[in-house]
C-alpha cells in the first residue's frame, strides 16, 4: 500500500514503514524505514486551505513539529485534498495493525 503526497511517499510494507522523501532544491532524496510495532504515536492533519500532513513518531523520531517533519519528509509526508484518501486508508491500515499486535501481548 503505498500513499503519494506533495513531499514524498509513504508505503507499508508488510510490517514495514517506508517513507520516502522527494528530491528539491538542496534536499537529498532520502528513505526512512521502520517496523509498525515501534511507532509510538501518528501525527494526521487534513488537507485544508494549506497542506495535510500525515507523521510517524518512533523512538528515534524527536517530538518536535510534525508539520516540519512531514516537510523534510523525516518520518512523515505532506499530502493535498485529491491525496488524502490514500493516507487517511493508509493510516487507518497502520492503526489497525498496531491494534492487533497490542491486543495480541
Amino acid at each position: 500500500m503505498i500513499a503519494k503526497g506533495n513531499s514524498g511517499e509513504i508505503e507499508l510494507d508488510g510490517e514495514i514503514v517506508i517513507v520516502r522523501g522527494k528530491k528539491g532544491f538542496l534536499q537529498p532524496e532520502n528513505e526512512k524505514r521502520f517496523p509498525v510495532s515501534r511507532i509510538a504515536g501518528i501525527n494526521f492533519k487534513p488537507a485544508g486551505m494549506m497542506k495535510g500532513y500525515l507523521h510517524f513518531e518512533t523512538g528515534s523520531t524527536p517530538f518536535g513539529d510534525p508539520a516540519y517533519a512531514a516537510m523534510s519528509a523525516d518520518g512523515g509526508v505532506m499530502f493535498g485534498k485529491k491525496d488524502e484518501p490514500a493516507f487517511i486508508q493508509l493510516r487507518k491500515e497502520v492503526e489497525r495493525r498496531l491494534a492487533t499486535a497490542s491486543s495480541d501481548n
